[in-house]
């Protein structure tokens, strides 16, 4: 498993989930390579992708230009994404922005049914699972899977 570190953004993919944490504002070149890699593994794995993503508190939320490619990409996958759960690292009102942006971005995509806002890492891990298909790893793999993006962006103090 790879491991991919842009400027304060990480990712990995293990079977058919690709796993992305964000600890810096999001940005078109950060999003950029992870919209490469979620059309790279959707375009591998016959039952599609899903897409689980790590927000912190500290990565700003993406600007209308970055929303709208957002959208753009998100709709030419199509039904090769599966599911996207959005787990906001932190609680209360960083929740209720990621929940209100996660939402609006996919409803003007197309995909709104295919996305899920999770309070934490353990019930983003539960949607993951019950969107599997055959080829998504087990919950202990993907738990390591996040351990190591962590540390590969330096996060210290792991959330649950």
């Amino acid at each position: 498993m790879a491991i991919t570190v842009i400027d304060g953004t990480a990712f990995t993919w293990n079977g058919d989930v690709l796993i992305s944490t964000h600890v810096a504002p999001a940005s078109f070149q950060r999003w950029k390579a992870h919209s490469a890699e979620l059309r790279q593994l959707a375009a591998r794995n016959v039952h599609g992708v899903v897409y689980l993503t790590l927000i912190f508190p500290t990565s700003d939320p993406p600007d209308t230009t970055l929303r709208a490619m957002m959208q753009a990409d998100f709709r030419s996958l199509g039904d090769r994404l599966r599911k996207l759960i959005a787990v906001p690292i932190g609680g209360g009102i960083w929740l209720a922005l990621v929940r209100t942006i996660v939402r609006s971005t996919l409803l003007l995509s197309g995909q709104s049914r295919l996305q899920v806002v999770e309070s934490s890492i353990e019930r983003g891990l539960d949607r993951v699972l019950e969107a599997a298909s055959p080829d998504t790893p087990p919950r202990l793999v993907l738990q390591a899977d996040i351990e190591q993006v962590f540390r590969a962006l330096g996060v210290v103090d792991q959330p649950q």
